[in-house]
């Protein structure tokens, strides 16, 4: 399994979660396993994910998919999201 860690800042992170969590049968069709959620203390609009994928070739398609980027827009995503491939150690 592959870790990506992303973050973004959205206009609203109670938006954001509802669409995130709304297209959850779309993220696991595309290869993800599991995730989790993290809000920054001193910015509650800043989103943290860390994400399970399948493989790294699945999460690049879905992370480079119109899917993901018309997700991005309804959810209120306002920044461009950094995304680190990462392991654990």
């Amino acid at each position: 399994m592959e870790k990506i860690l992303v973050q973004f800042d959205t206009d609203s992170f109670d938006k954001w979660l509802t669409v995130f969590k709304d297209n959850s049968e779309v993220q696991k069709t595309a290869g993800l396993k599991s995730y989790q959620v993290y809000k920054c203390f001193n910015d509650p609009n800043s989103v943290l994910l860390l994400l399970d994928w399948e493989n790294q070739e699945k999460a690049k398609a879905f992370m480079d998919s119109q899917t993901l980027r018309d997700q991005q827009k309804k959810a209120g995503v306002i920044s461009k999201p950094e995304s680190y491939l990462v392991k654990a150690i």
